[in-house]
């Protein structure tokens, strides 16, 4: 017999998002600390350096982005999975408790 414990999934979610949200804040500061360096800086050197500060930087703020998003995402998957195993364990004639 499989024995499933929804809330502990639902806050596996919570906890995961909890303890990256964080971690993707402080990087997202890092980033704002890294835009203040002028791409003038590079183009002394070579204006290539620049083109490629600009894209790193703009890159790393779309990866930050998404992996925000991808966190929402599967908190709320998590949440939506919890929900289902309740259904299911509702509607089994089977009792498991």
């Amino acid at each position: 017999m499989i024995n499933v414990d929804p809330p502990a999934i639902r806050a596996l979610g919570t906890s995961i998002q909890g303890e990256l949200t964080p971690v993707l804040a402080s990087c997202v500061e890092l980033l704002a600390s890294a835009r203040q360096i002028t791409h003038s800086n590079f183009t002394s050197v070579t204006p290539h350096l620049a083109v490629a500060y600009l894209g790193a930087v703009e890159f790393a703020e779309e990866q930050l982005r998404s992996k925000r998003e991808h966190l929402d995402e599967m908190r709320s998957r998590l949440a939506r999975n919890a929900e289902n195993w309740e259904a299911a364990d509702a509607c089994s004639t089977i009792s498991f408790r």
